[in-house]
């Protein structure tokens, strides 16, 4: 199997035609002390990749286009244990833990955006 460099033609397409669109992964920083709800600007078509702790602190990690318009994307961040309003509009993030496991936290999206690459 060839790889994606020597697949790709002068133009930067793959044969067969089809076109290679550039991505970048950019962290984002989950508030802390965690709140229940939060509000990230994230590019048009974001794909959570990621979720999990970095030098102490909540980190979220996406697949974004860079040149797409900044839309508001909403979370909740749900403890292990708590109630939960769950509901068509939910969909499943990723789990961080701190204080060496003594906080588990489950972070949902809210809305529009599509689940995280590796839920499908």
């Amino acid at each position: 199997m060839k790889s994606l460099s020597a697949q790709l033609g002068r133009e930067g397409r793959l044969q067969g035609g089809r076109e290679l669109i550039e991505r970048t992964i950019w962290k984002y920083d989950i508030p802390v002390p965690v709140v229940s709800e939060f509000t990230l600007l994230l590019p048009t078509g974001a794909k959570i990749l990621h979720i999990g702790v970095q030098y102490d602190a909540p980190r979220m990690w996406a697949l974004v286009d860079p040149v797409e318009e900044l839309i508001d994307y909403h979370f909740i961040v749900v403890g292990t244990g708590s109630s939960i309003p769950w509901g068509p509009l939910l969909s499943y993030e990723g789990t961080f833990q701190m204080y060496g496991g003594g906080l588990v936290c489950h972070v949902f999206g809210v809305g529009h955006h599509p689940p995280m690459l590796s839920s499908k």
